[in-house]
C-alpha cells in the first residue's frame, strides 16, 4: 500500500495504491453450484490459483475550489486453476456502476456478473474471474462565493472544503477467462474493447458525511436513473 494523500477523510492530492497478491492452493471436498461457462464441470480436486488485485487513486486539486479525483481497478485471475467461487468478481451497484442496479440481469450475455441467459443463480453470486473499472469526479465548491469565518466553518462546525457539487463518470466489467465465447470470455492474453464496457455518467451533492446522487447509464440508454446515497465520498 501507497498513501500519499493530504488528508485520509477529504483529500485534495495525492496519492492512494492498494495492491495485493494472493496464493491459493488445497484439496476441495465440495464444489458449488456455478453456470458451466463460468466454471466447467470440475474434476481435479487439488487446486492451485493465483490472483491480484489493484485500486490506484489520484487526487488532484486544480484549484483552490476544485479538484479531478480519477480511480483504476483491475483484478482476477492470473494463473493456474479456475477461481473459487469464493473469490470471484463482479462489477454493478452505488460503489462501482451506480447506473446499474447491483446484479441485476440485464441482457442475455451480462457483462457485470459474467453469466448467460438461464444462468443466474438463486442470490445472483459474482462469477467474474477479472475486472475492470475507471471512475473519474470533478468536485465543486457548493458555496462558493459565500462568507465564512476565520476558522472557515459553518453551522455544526463543518467545514467549507466538505460541503461539493460532483460531476462523474463510470466504466467498468467483468469477464471470464479461457477461449473466447461472444462477450463473456476472453483469452488469458487478451483484453475485452472499451465499447464492450457498460457506462455511466451522474451529479451529487456531497457534503462530507452524506451524499446524495443520482446516476444514468450511457451504454443502456433505456434504463432508469438511479438515486442513491453514501456516507463519505465515492473515492
Amino acid at each position: 500500500a501507497i498513501d500519499t494523500r493530504n488528508n485520509e477523510d477529504d483529500p485534495w492530492s495525492g496519492w492512494h495504491i492498494a495492491a495485493d497478491y494472493e496464493l491459493g492452493l488445497g484439496t476441495v471436498t465440495s464444489f458449488g453450484p456455478a453456470p458451466v461457462l463460468a466454471r466447467p464441470v470440475p474434476t481435479d480436486q487439488d487446486v492451485t490459483y493465483h490472483r491480484a488485485f489493484l485500486d490506484l487513486r489520484r487526487y488532484n486539486r486544480i484549484s483552490p475550489d476544485a479538484q479531478l479525483n480519477l480511480r483504476v481497478v483491475l483484478g482476477g485471475w492470473l494463473a493456474g486453476d479456475e477461481l473459487p467461487l469464493q473469490r470471484r468478481l463482479s462489477v454493478g451497484g452505488s460503489g462501482t456502476l451506480p447506473g446499474f442496479d447491483f446484479r441485476r440481469f440485464y441482457e442475455s450475455e451480462d457483462v457485470g456478473m459474467c453469466t448467460a441467459a438461464g444462468d443466474a443463480l438463486q442470490g445472483r453470486p459474482a462469477m467474474c474471474e477479472r475486472v475492470a473499472l475507471f471512475q473519474a469526479e470533478y468536485r465543486g465548491d457548493l458555496l462558493f462565493g459565500r462568507d465564512w469565518d476565520a476558522a472557515d466553518r459553518w453551522l455544526g462546525g463543518m467545514r467549507r472544503s466538505d460541503m461539493a457539487w460532483v460531476l462523474f463518470f463510470d466504466a467498468g466489467r467483468g469477464w471470464l477467462v479461457g477461449d473466447r465465447v461472444g462477450e463473456i470470455q476472453y483469452g488469458g492474453g487478451s483484453l475485452p474493447s472499451f465499447g464492450t464496457f457498460r457506462t455511466d455518467v451522474g451529479l451529487g451533492i456531497d457534503l462530507g458525511l452524506l451524499g446524495v446522487y443520482v446516476a444514468k447509464s450511457i451504454s443502456q440508454s433505456k434504463e432508469p436513473a438511479n438515486v442513491f446515497v453514501r456516507i463519505r465520498h465515492r473515492f
